[in-house]
C-alpha cells in the first residue's frame, strides 16, 4: 500500500501543468503591454477642446466674479479706527 501511494504522488508530480497567462485579456483596443494606449486623432482634439473650455470658463468666471474669491463685502477703513476700539491704551502725559 506504501508503494502505490506514492506512485500516485509521483504522478501528481509528473504531470504537465497548465500554462496559465498572468495578464488580462482587454479586448477594447489593440493589444498594448507596458506602453501607452494609442489614442486617434478625433480623441485626442475632443479631449484638448474639453480642456480648452474648462480652462476658459473657471478663469472667466474669475475675472467676472471675483468676489467668489476674495469676497464680496466693503473693506473696512483702518485709518479711521479709534485707540479705544482696537483695544490700545491712552497715553499717560506727565
Amino acid at each position: 500500500m506504501f508503494g502505490l501511494s506514492r506512485l500516485r504522488t509521483v504522478s501528481r508530480v509528473l504531470k504537465p501543468v497548465k500554462n496559465v497567462p498572468k495578464t488580462q485579456v482587454c479586448h477594447a483596443s489593440t493589444w498594448c503591454y507596458r506602453k501607452r494606449t494609442v489614442i486617434d486623432n478625433k480623441s485626442n482634439i475632443y479631449c484638448d477642446f474639453i480642456g480648452v473650455f474648462l480652462w476658459y470658463w473657471i478663469l472667466y468666471g474669475l475675472y467676472r466674479e471675483p468676489e467668489h474669491i476674495i469676497g464680496h463685502y466693503v473693506l473696512p477703513d483702518t485709518s479711521k479706527w479709534t485707540d479705544e476700539e482696537l483695544g490700545i491704551p491712552p497715553d499717560e502725559e506727565g
